[in-house]
């Protein structure tokens, strides 16, 4: 586990979110080393950065499925969760109260946003946009979705009352989080530095800070 990743979890009471590449996580988990498939990654990540903020073994953690299929910890610990994942990012988020929707998206040779937005004008008020105010879009209609569980269409009528934000991962890559309880959760980057050391940085516009604060 990463010192810096252990600070940043146990300073996010209010909850947090968590963004990483796959190939990231063996630096922060050894044991994940060899493993590829995303959607056991996804659930290897969710339970030990769960595990980290809750302060207990993430072996001891039991997940279900709740209303509508959403992400639940079994037990009587006060918990809301979502998951995503999308060819090579993750994306994890909790908070103790209310309800919380993650959502990663990724240029993809079988997604054309403006194909996409063109056919969906419920959820894309102007399908002329960029590709990657498109891709934002989906990524915020997504997130919204997973909250409510409502689904896409549903979820952006039923999300009217939560708070969302999206922010551009990478050059093809968006990540969305909207949440329901008055304080936002804190959201972190976790990466790998040129020597391939850990790299956990709090995301912009996710708390009061401005701009990026390495741990």
């Amino acid at each position: 586990m990463s010192a810096a990743l252990q600070q940043a979890l146990a300073g996010s009471p209010q909850g947090f979110v968590a963004f990483a590449r796959t190939a990231d996580l063996q630096l922060y988990w050894p044991e994940l080393a060899g493993t590829w498939d995303s959607h056991l990654l996804a659930h290897a990540f969710k339970a030990r950065a769960l595990g980290q903020w809750l302060g207990v073994d993430h072996r001891h953690l039991a997940f279900g499925h709740g209303t509508f299929g959403r992400p639940l910890l079994q037990g009587d610990i006060p918990c809301d969760l979502s998951l995503s994942h999308v060819e090579i990012w993750l994306a994890v988020g909790a908070v103790p109260e209310g309800t919380i929707g993650v959502d990663v998206q990724s240029d993809r040779v079988d997604i054309q946003w403006q194909v996409l937005a063109a056919n969906l004008p419920e959820l894309f008020p102007d399908p002329t946009a960029t590709a990657p105010n498109l891709r934002n879009r989906w990524c915020h209609c997504e997130s919204l979705g997973k909250a409510t569980g409502a689904g896409l269409a549903g979820g952006v009528e039923a999300g009217l009352a939560l708070t969302c934000r999206v922010v551009e991962l990478s050059d093809d890559t968006s990540g969305a989080w909207c949440w329901s309880q008055t304080e936002p959760p804190r959201v972190w980057l976790l990466s790998r530095t040129p020597d391939n050391t850990t790299s956990v940085q709090e995301l912009a516009g996710s708390s009061s800070n401005q701009g990026r604060q390495t741990v």
